[in-house]
């Protein structure tokens, strides 16, 4: 643990030295909670540009869902998080200074194209399905001819669907993958 403390703050002086739009941050644990991962998972963004740019925010319209977010960064980090509507919508996003994107990256991987499938303790997956669910997530329970209720899981990318599948598992929650995308 406290190498890990070590590695966060040497990353985040590298970064604050090499940063052009440097804002004060400091680092208050090097724990990512897995509440943060599901909503970047679901809501976030966390891109890498080719030109080495990075893109981090969270959007959602629930007020709730996005002063969450900032409270999980701010476990993490003392830092800044700008809050930006949208006029048209009132969709909401959380913009943390993308040297804390880079930092979280390191932990939880870059989000494109999918996202890499977190190594989670059995006592975060709840905490990691509630905040996935919670973000992006709709939940269709069907009772045709079963009595039992079924959750179906539509993701872009199976790897991911197939992962979150098997973590419901563990709870003992069944679900089916269905191989549809949102616009559907």
């Amino acid at each position: 643990h406290l190498l890990r403390i070590l590695w966060w703050r040497r990353e985040l002086l590298n970064l604050a030295i090499s940063s052009r739009n440097h804002q004060q941050i400091s680092l208050r644990s090097s724990y990512v909670s897995p509440e943060l991962i599901g909503l970047i998972h679901s809501d976030g963004l966390l891109r890498l540009y080719p030109n080495g740019s990075v893109h981090f925010c969270f959007t959602n319209q629930e007020k709730a869902l996005i002063n969450r977010f900032v409270d999980l960064i701010h476990e993490t980090f003392k830092c800044q998080v700008n809050i930006r509507i949208d006029k048209r919508d009132g969709t909401m996003s959380a913009y943390p200074p993308s040297i804390v994107g880079r930092l979280i990256a390191s932990r939880v991987g870059w989000k494109f194209k999918g996202y890499e499938n977190p190594d989670l303790l059995p006592e975060e997956i709840p905490h990691y399905i509630r905040c996935l669910f919670d973000g992006d997530g709709t939940i269709y329970l069907y009772t045709g001819k079963s009595t039992i209720p079924t959750i179906r899981i539509t993701f872009q990318y199976l790897k991911n669907a197939e992962y979150v599948q098997s973590l419901l598992n563990t709870l003992n929650i069944y679900s089916r993958i269905c191989r549809e995308s949102r616009n559907n």
